[in-house]
């Protein structure tokens, strides 16, 4: 299995409620908690989060992807 986020799959963990999806990292196995990063997006009337530790390889590199994108964005 690869470290990245495109080579992974996510664990989902239930949620106390149904209009969350929480998605555990299989690589940092990070919980939700103050020290920990979330990435959130809207799917339907569910909101998925996907939770890291800020070392994680896969946040690292979803954070490269952003900065990359957004550089191009302000090119424009």
């Amino acid at each position: 299995m690869g470290l990245f986020r495109s080579e992974v799959s996510s664990m989902s963990v239930p949620s106390e409620d149904p209009a969350r999806r929480l998605n555990l990292c299989p690589i940092c196995l990070a919980e939700p908690a103050e020290t920990n990063v979330a990435v959130m997006w809207p799917d339907g009337d569910t909101v998925i989060e996907n939770w890291h530790t800020p070392e994680c390889p896969s946040y690292l590199e979803l954070e490269w992807d952003l900065m990359v994108n957004a550089e191009k964005v302000q090119a424009r």
